[in-house]
């Protein structure tokens, strides 16, 4: 009974899996994407499974469970009009401008053709009710049209690229993107960037990062609640965010290695089917080459026909100057060139199937992703010609595999193109190092496409499932980078400091009460012994002030009781600060030895006030006994309180140095430490080197 049971709910998740219904949402304009998308689509077709797909490029003739909705109005958007797209023109931008144009030009003129399309009326008139069990999204170039994962309830959502790992991936699923080793997608930069390229990609992410989230997304959100009658809809963004799976382009022997979570599942290569025979009049033109055959494609969105004349005359020029190899050059119109009899254009290549091929020597290709992959699984070495977007990424990564030359587009001659061609034709280390690199592209436990349906099905089999999503999105970037945890450790020390500061004022360590009108640094010391007369007490307050603050006092040196008598000193001397006289707590002047003793004269004594007076004098104008000289005193400065015993503080400055100091020490021991542990390697390696040679 037990048995019978398990048996039918494993047919009925199985039935399940195998006829879900699934709307394809494919609006990004470009053959190479649909090219890619296609292969997955169809490998699901051939699962059982219905598909409903809205794209921009249809295909005739299909299956009963395939139904193509066209999205008329986006190609015409792109490429006519007032506003269209050039580009050669973004080829010829500097980077940071590059990025904007993608997203005002492209993403947003894409969006606007999206929304005019009649395509996307016909689904919009399914009832709400209807029931798509999980939507597929090519997230490339933003949410536009995932209002309709609004209306349709919200069924699990599979985002899907062709463009490798944008840079956006973390925004929709979580994840990291370290710019310290992950070049942004048009550079030309390794993992290794040194620091000047470390700030130029930071540069250019930020500029990425800005620029998407607070321009391109607030206006692709403003277009679709225009079109979208929901006025609960999420903002755009957040509807990317609802993904339960993203599959990528990418594979690690090709493209730089990511941190990414789980539910980002690497699917490079998955267009690659197994080759065909090729038509007859290509099968005899590449066996009729001496060498081999080169193949020369420019991909789907910049094509050989808008090249100008000048290079298209340099590349047939190039070619004609290699008679020992046969060229095929996918040109989408008429050359209007004479051809020398080793060059075959045709507007259209079974790229995959010529790659297969095994009189294929090289491929001059624009270094698009589908292209690279396909060089690779098939061991063709590269020649490339990059344009636009992360062409030039792709090609930088296969340079320093050393399996690509580069021409650069801009500069291009004659004689580099031949050159560059005739490097990877006749170099075997290309084609060997090839042959490597194809190899770890191939050794898989199974193939990219087959992995993908996988984990299509797998998210159908599991709808609800939440265990492979990062908490990224959730914590926030706070909390992510950990920059609340960050300025904690970092308010430690600083208020460390601070209340050591307060408490290593130099204030008058003998004073309690008002301090306002006292320098910082003035230290007066109480609880003094000798009393016997005023002029010694007198003399040693003065001292003391002297000690504590730098400051010359002169105190009557004769022990004189009478405080009116000024000292004596010379008129080179500089304004000085001098103790003048004391009173008591009546008042009155401290005259006599009884009452100064009284003052302050035993320790912890603090039954009487006490009132200091710090006079500034003109040491150029006064004269010892000049009673002028005493109207031309400028302000005193006046410090009373109560007696208190003594305390010896440090300044904050002393303890700031010596805090200062104790970390010189720490890190000069670890940089010794540092040291030894260097040598004590280089006396192993040493050893070892010797212990070899005997």
């Amino acid at each position: 009974m037990r048995e019978s049971l398990v048996l039918l709910v494993l047919c009925s998740v199985g039935y399940a899996v195998n006829g879900a219904n699934i709307l394809c949402l494919m609006g990004v304009a470009s053959p190479s994407h649909h090219i890619w998308n296609r292969a997955i689509m169809d490998a699901l077709a051939r699962e059982g499974h219905n598909l409903t797909i809205l794209s921009a490029d249809v295909e005739k003739d299909q299956p009963t469970n395939v139904h193509y909705v066209h999205l008329e109005e986006i190609y015409p958007t792109l490429y006519t009009g007032p506003e269209s797209l050039d580009l050669m023109e973004m080829a010829n931008e500097n980077l940071f401008k590059s990025v904007i144009s993608f997203y005002r030009d492209f993403v947003v003129n894409e969006c606007a053709g999206t929304l005019k399309s009649k395509g996307l009326r016909t689904v919009m008139d399914y009832p709400d009710e209807f029931r798509f069990d999980l939507v597929l999204h090519d997230f490339t170039c933003g949410p536009c049209l995932l209002g309709l994962l609004h209306k349709f309830k919200y069924p699990p959502l599979v985002s899907v690229t062709a463009f490798n790992n944008p840079p956006y991936s973390t925004e929709v699923i979580g994840g990291h993107k370290f710019y310290s080793y992950v070049p942004f997608y048009s550079l030309s930069y390794d993992t290794d960037m040194s620091f000047v390229q470390r700030i130029h990609n930071t540069l250019l992410s930020l500029t990425d990062v800005f620029y998407r989230n607070y321009v391109s997304n607030p206006r692709i959100d403003a277009m679709m609640r225009k079109y979208f009658p929901y006025e609960d809809m999420p903002y755009a963004p957040e509807l990317h965010q609802r993904s339960k799976l993203m599959l990528v382009n990418a594979h690690y022997s090709i493209d730089f290695p990511e941190s990414a979570p789980p539910n980002l599942i690497a699917v490079g290569g998955l267009q690659i089917r197994e080759p065909l025979a090729l038509p007859k009049d290509l099968e005899q033109f590449v066996n009729a080459s001496r060498k081999g055959t080169v193949l020369f494609s420019l991909g789907t969105n910049v094509r050989s026909d808008q090249l100008d004349t000048e290079r298209q005359k340099m590349i047939v020029e190039a070619f004609r100057q290699l008679p020992d190899y046969n060229f095929l050059w996918k040109f989408e119109s008429d050359l209007g060139i004479p051809l020398p009899k080793n060059v075959l254009i045709r507007p259209w290549m079974p790229q995959n199937d010529i790659l297969a091929h095994p009189r294929t020597k090289a491929f001059v290709t624009h270094a698009g992703l589908l292209s690279t992959h396909e060089a690779t699984w098939y061991g063709v070495p590269i020649v490339g010609i990059p344009f636009i977007a992360d062409q030039h990424r792709n090609l930088e990564r296969c340079i320093r595999s050393g399996v690509a030359k580069r021409v650069a587009f801009q500069t291009m001659t004659t004689g580099q193109l031949r050159d560059a061609i005739r490097e990877v034709l006749e170099n075997p280390q290309y084609r060997s190092k090839m042959a490597a690199q194809s190899a770890l592209f191939r050794d898989q436990p199974e193939k990219p496409l087959a992995r993908a349906v996988w984990w299509i099905e797998w998210l159908l089999r599991h709808p609800n499932t939440t265990e492979l999503e990062s908490p990224v999105l959730r914590l926030g970037f706070v909390r992510t980078y950990l920059l609340d945890v960050a300025l904690f450790f970092a308010a430690i020390p600083i208020l460390g400091l601070f209340v050591l500061s307060k408490l290593c004022r130099r204030v008058p360590s003998g004073v309690d009460g008002d301090k306002k009108r006292i320098s910082a640094q003035a230290t007066v010391l109480c609880g003094v012994e000798n009393k016997d007369n005023y002029g010694e007490l007198l003399k040693q307050y003065c001292d003391a002030f002297k000690i504590h603050t730098g400051f010359n006092c002169f105190g009557d040196k004769q022990g004189r009781k009478d405080s009116s008598n000024l000292p004596t000193y010379q008129a080179k001397d500089e304004p000085d600060w001098l103790c003048y006289q004391i009173i008591d707590s009546s008042g009155s002047k401290c005259s006599s030895t009884s009452s100064c003793g009284s003052v302050c004269g035993r320790r912890g004594t603090t039954n009487y006030a006490f009132r200091f007076t710090f006079i500034q004098v003109d040491a150029a104008r006064a004269r010892p006994g000049d009673a002028a000289a005493r109207s031309r005193w400028l302000q005193p400065t006046v410090v009373h309180g109560a007696c208190r015993q003594q305390q010896d503080l440090w300044s904050a400055r002393q303890v700031v140095g010596r805090i200062l100091l104790l970390l010189l020490l720490v890190v000069l021991r670890l940089l010794r430490l540092l040291l030894q542990l260097l040598l004590r390697k280089q006396r192993i390696r040493r050893r070892s080197k010797l212990s070899t040679c005997a």
